[in-house]
């Protein structure tokens, strides 16, 4: 994969919504501030560049404090080759769980940018239309991120559908549950014990779906916190298979 392809993928990330720029976070940071250098460091240097611009400020109600969201100019997607089709302003749940899913994806690329990567921002399959779908390598991996469905719900309108829908031989569904964990946090802040509260309920909702639900093997699930350690680690066991045991995203 060269450059320009690293360049074009990281491109069309940062072209899905109106991006919160601290997700480009390091992985080793020990404090909030220190999390959020490389966030500031980029932003200075792609705002003098004129290669982002600000979209809309809004208000962070779990930090309490104003959020500035920026967007790709058409610099940027001229540089790139991507169409400049801007984004619109979202409601606050759509815009959180964008977020969350841009962590996710972020995280990805991070991970296995080296490994023939690129991405489809909610494409249309037939009847079936997930988040995003993803290609490293040979492999295909179609990205469904659920913050708020309860069990049933899960099963009902998500995973039937993915069940009855025809998955390619190289192809897995990853659902990443994220249930109630506050969107903007930073993985500094998830070894609280409110956090490792939210973290158990979504192991108790993963295995709760495999013990009663028969499950297709195409099916991985991911609690949403796991994003950040495959960033440190591609092989790390950060997922759930259809019978509940620990997998790597790729394996």
């Amino acid at each position: 994969m060269n450059i320009t392809e690293v360049k074009k993928a990281f491109g069309t990330l940062q072209y899905l919504n109106a991006n919160n720029l601290s997700v480009i976070a390091s992985p080793t940071a020990k404090t909030i501030e220190g999390i959020d250098k490389n966030a500031r460091l980029y932003i200075r240097k792609l705002l003098k560049q004129e290669l982002i611009e600000p979209v809309l400020d809004k208000y962070d109600h779990y930090r309490h404090t104003p959020r500035q969201f920026y967007r790709p100019t058409k610099i940027l997607y001229r540089k790139l080759d991507i169409d400049p089709k801007y984004t619109r302003e979202k409601g606050q749940l759509k815009e959180e769980h964008d977020s969350m899913k841009q962590d996710v994806l972020i995280s990805m690329f991070a991970a296995y940018w080296n490994r023939g990567f690129s991405i489809k921002h909610e494409p249309r399959l037939g009847g079936y239309t997930p988040d995003a779908f993803v290609e490293i390598d040979d492999k295909i991996i179609y990205l469904e991120l659920e913050r708020r469905m309860s069990t049933g719900e899960l099963y009902t309108k998500k995973l039937k559908p993915i069940m009855d829908f025809k998955t390619p031989k190289n192809a897995k569904h990853l659902i990443v549950l994220a249930r109630n964990f506050p969107p903007y946090k930073r993985h500094i802040e998830y070894n609280t014990p409110e956090y490792q509260t939210i973290k158990g309920e979504i192991k108790k909702m993963i295995f709760k779906i495999v013990a009663q639900c028969e499950l297709s093997d195409k099916i991985l699930f991911m609690p949403y916190p796991n994003y950040y350690r495959l960033i440190k680690n591609p092989k790390d066991a950060v997922c759930y298979d259809h019978k509940g045991n620990l997998r790597p995203l790729i394996y």
